[in-house]
Order: structure tokens, then sequence, then C-alpha cells
């Protein structure tokens, strides 16, 4: 399976950010995000398990950088030019301009996606 960025279709959109996909490869979540603008994932994850992220992801920082902080205190920064992998139990922001590909378990993926919907909409 492949896919050309410019044919990924909007899957979420924000001021300053913008996430694209193709969908689920294999199960797994395939996302193109581009941060135009800082975004720090913890208010997003305010509400699961420790209000941390309850997935792994796997990625490639394309441009910019990823910090992210862990449950035992431990911090971890992605830099431009690096592959990665982000065990679940994580928050952290993504400093503006970072561009990534990042790759998600469908299950875990699915959590995430229905609590975010729950706090947009609820």
């Amino acid at each position: 399976m492949r896919e050309r960025l410019e044919r990924m279709p909007v899957a979420q959109e924000l001021p300053g950010f913008k996430l694209f996909s193709p969908g689920t490869w294999g199960g797994l979540v395939v996302e193109y995000i581009d941060c135009a603008e800082k975004l720090d994932l913890g208010p997003m994850f305010e509400g699961l398990p420790d209000d941390l992220c309850p997935s792994p992801h796997w990625g490639y920082m394309l441009k910019g950088a990823m910090y992210l902080k862990y449950l035992d205190g431990s911090e971890e920064l992605f830099s431009e030019g690096e592959a990665f992998y982000a065990p679940e139990g994580h928050t952290g922001w993504i400093e503006a301009g970072s561009k990534m590909i990042l790759f998600s378990p469908e299950a875990e993926w699915k959590q995430i996606a229905e609590h975010l919907a729950k706090k947009m909409h609820g």
C-alpha cells in the first residue's frame, strides 16, 4: 500500500494543526502530521488513564521536534531526521513547524479518537 501526501485526506484540522490519514494499513493507522504552531498534547489526554496517551507510536520526524514525558518522569526528544518509537503512557508537546509520519495500532488509536470526540462534542 502507498499514498502520496497530496492525495491523503485531511482527518483533522485545527488552527495551526493538520492531520492527514489514508486510513489503516495492516492494523496500523497511518498519519502525516503538520504542526504549524506549538501543540501541547496534555489537554488532549486529560481524562485518559493517568492523563497519558494509551497508544505506542512508531514514526519519523521530517521536520522540527517532539518532546515526550512518561509516567516514570523520563523524557525524550525526537528531532528532525530521526525515526522513533514512543511507548504508551506519554504526554508532551510538538514544536511549531514540525512535520512527522506516525504509525499507531488501530485498537489503541480508536480509544484516543473516541476520547477526543467526546471532549470536543461533550
